[in-house]
């Protein structure tokens, strides 16, 4: 009975998200054209639509969402790290209490509207099957956070299929905090995959879910990359924030 409740809630939702997203990406397409010229307050305001796409998404899925730490101030520019779940982590980002940037696949930009709303918004786009592509992600996101911006990257580098633990981390977003000299802020997400599991593709089912955000890691911290002073290497780093996570993960279980 789980899974035919979850099909209809698929469906209710599927039904109500498409026009929700085709009408967020034609606004931000529209006001661009109305907009003329660029500039740091016009990238913001379509990445507010994008956190209000996020949370409507989140909201149709009959979620309930509560949000841990919320009074904790991010720093600009930062790095955000996340654990990555479910495809409606990236829905959960709405809920963040930051403007920032995100890496997405090559394949989502090239969606008709989406992709090119996404560039509006300044996001990343990425082709995890190039190396020679990916690096220079990896440039472009360290010349963003030394411009002032804050970008949003998961460090397991792709959705863990069990949802008791997080993957190993990826060095990718130690190196990029590094390189730009940027603050890291990890925050846990739980309750995604519940609400829609990797293995099942035409399925949704309600589920609460909690958005943790953890401590900043200041440059100055023993844990950070830029930390010249600090006697921990950086594989030695990677697991101990990793495991900072995962002890939060679990207390929020």
């Amino acid at each position: 009975m789980k899974r035919v409740f979850g099909f209809i809630f698929w469906f209710i939702w599927i039904v109500l998200f498409i026009p929700l997203t085709i009408l967020c990406a034609l606004t931000i397409l529209i006001l661009n054209f109305l907009w003329i010229g660029k500039s740091n307050l016009k990238t913001r305001f379509f990445r507010i639509i994008y956190r209000f796409w996020g949370k409507t998404g989140i909201f149709l899925s009959f979620s309930p969402v509560k949000i841990i730490g919320d009074k904790k101030s991010i720093p600009k520019p930062a790095l955000i790290i996340s654990n990555h779940q479910s495809d409606f982590d990236i829905f959960a980002g709405g809920f963040y209490p930051a403007d920032f940037l995100f890496l997405s696949k090559k394949e989502v930009f090239d969606i008709p509207l989406v992709g090119k709303a996404m560039t509006k918004c300044e996001f990343i786009s990425v082709d995890r099957e190039n190396p020679r592509n990916a690096a220079k992600a990896l440039i472009a996101i360290v010349r963003r956070m030394k411009k002032k911006q804050t970008i949003l990257m998961y460090p397991e580098g792709t959705r863990s299929n069990d949802a008791s633990k997080l993957l190993p981390f990826k060095n990718g977003s130690l190196s990029a905090a590094r390189s730009a000299n940027v603050p890291i802020t990890p925050i846990v997400v739980r309750g995604t995959q519940q609400v829609k599991p990797n293995n099942k593709k035409f399925y949704i089912f309600p589920h609460r879910i909690l958005i943790n955000i953890l401590e900043t890691i200041e440059i100055n911290n023993e844990l950070h990359p830029a930390n010249a002073e600090s006697k921990i290497t950086d594989a030695e780093k990677l697991n101990k924030i990793r495991m900072i996570m995962q002890t939060a993960y679990d207390k929020m279980s």
